[in-house]
């Protein structure tokens, strides 16, 4: 398994229609959280949000809206952002591209914003050009956190992202049951590390 925990700086060269980081803004970066909402894991990425005065944004897979409505209703009264990530999870090169629009489109009834992560971080140039004729923003990351790779530790984790994020950086982590246990112990640290800083985490 092969990635960095930031970006090199070509990717967002070789992909100029994608978001890879927002305009720096002293002092704020924007954490992000895929796959959920998660009965195991999204309420206590919220409580920690909460604590730290923190903001979100949630890439939901649309069938765990479905599975989740509550979860997912809280993190929008709580002031969080939500984003799109399909409604089943597709890697988009692995299936046909009338699947792929499917699953878009059906996340949509169900998530209400023109923003788009692809799953896996997979979007064929013909997938990215239908999202931007569709009004979507393909939103990417410039530090990725490494909680999906079972070789790093929750103190590695927090590592990869405290020692490359800068102002505007786009973090990934997942609120996924299968992660749980390295993400959870990190995202305090991470938290905390902002707080030492006096910086913050916005919404997209």
């Amino acid at each position: 398994m092969l990635w960095w925990p930031r970006n090199p700086k070509w990717v967002d060269r070789l992909y100029p229609h994608r978001t890879f980081r927002m305009s720096p803004v002293a002092g704020v970066v924007h954490l992000t959280f895929d796959d959920g909402p998660d009965e195991g894991v999204t309420p206590a990425v919220l409580d920690l949000l909460a604590q730290y005065e923190m903001q979100g944004t949630f890439f939901c897979i649309g069938d765990q809206v479905v599975k989740n409505p509550e979860i997912y209703n809280r993190l929008r009264a709580d002031g969080h952002a939500v984003g799109n990530h399909t409604q089943w999870h597709e890697n988009a090169r692995q299936i046909s591209s009338s699947r792929f629009r499917e699953s878009v489109n059906k996340a949509s009834q169900h998530i209400n914003r023109k923003l788009f992560r692809p799953p896996y971080g997979r979007l064929p140039g013909r997938e990215a050009r239908w999202l931007c004729e569709q009004g979507y923003e393909i939103v990417m990351w410039d530090v990725l956190s490494g909680d999906f790779d079972p070789r790093c530790s929750s103190a590695r984790i927090a590592r990869n992202v405290i020692n490359n994020m800068q102002a505007g950086s786009i973090i990934v982590l997942h609120d996924n049951a299968r992660f749980k246990d390295r993400m959870l112990p990190a995202l305090p640290l991470i938290l905390k590390e902002l707080k030492s800083r006096n910086w913050t985490s916005k919404a997209l």
